[in-house]
């Protein structure tokens, strides 16, 4: 009986910590899921910054006149010529959340808002 729980457990454990998915991995399935169900919006871009050797997109969009000001790493979704062409003031199309209108994206692996 104890060695029966003890298998259980152990394969318990293991399950869990088999299913766990990186930062990058949770990540990528954020922008994926707002690329399926989100909803397009007009913004623009506020500026791009470079944090340790990151590409930091900021920018600005409302939804149901609410204004919303984020910013997404961009670093492995843009291509170098994409961003070079990142401008203040530009305008750009972001898909957001329609539950969660604060959750969005300008860059994702199949779509693009630049």
């Amino acid at each position: 009986m104890l060695a029966g729980v003890v298998i259980l457990l152990v394969a318990g454990i293991v399950g869990y910590l088999g299913s766990r998915k990186t930062p990058e991995e949770r990540e990528r399935l954020r922008r994926q899921g707002i690329n399926a169900r989100g909803r397009l919006t007009d913004g623009f871009l506020v500026e791009m910054m470079q944090r340790e050797g990151r590409h930091i997109l900021v920018y600005e969009y409302s939804v149901a006149q609410v204004s919303y000001h984020t910013a997404q790493d961009v670093s492995k979704l843009a291509g170098p010529e994409e961003l070079e062409r990142v401008c203040e003031g530009l305008p750009a199309r972001v898909k957001y959340d329609p539950l969660n209108p604060g959750d969005s994206i300008v860059v994702c692996e199949d779509w693009s808002g630049l």
